[in-house]
């Protein structure tokens, strides 16, 4: 999953992980993020989190839970054609 998100456009940095979640850095800010994670629930019914307001940078970030492949390709999918 982490590898498949590096590839998105909007993603610019996935955080290792050793649990069920990613960390990743957005190459957004806090709003186009609160955005793309509201669209993503109200369109398509996939819930992210939106972690920006725990960095102080300004920055877009998002904690994604790692699901099945299927899942994980249609995220990544999403978030590179929502065009943020």
């Amino acid at each position: 999953f982490a590898s498949r998100l590096e590839e998105v456009p909007i993603v610019e940095y996935v955080f290792p992980s050793g649990a069920n979640f990613l960390l990743v850095k957005l190459r957004t800010g806090q709003t186009e993020t609160n955005t793309l994670a509201d669209r993503l629930m109200e369109e398509h019914s996939v819930h992210v989190k939106d972690a920006s307001d725990r960095f102080d940078d300004g920055r877009g970030y998002l904690r994604l839970a790692v699901r099945s492949p299927e899942d994980n390709d249609q995220l990544c999918e999403l978030m590179t054609t929502i065009g943020i």
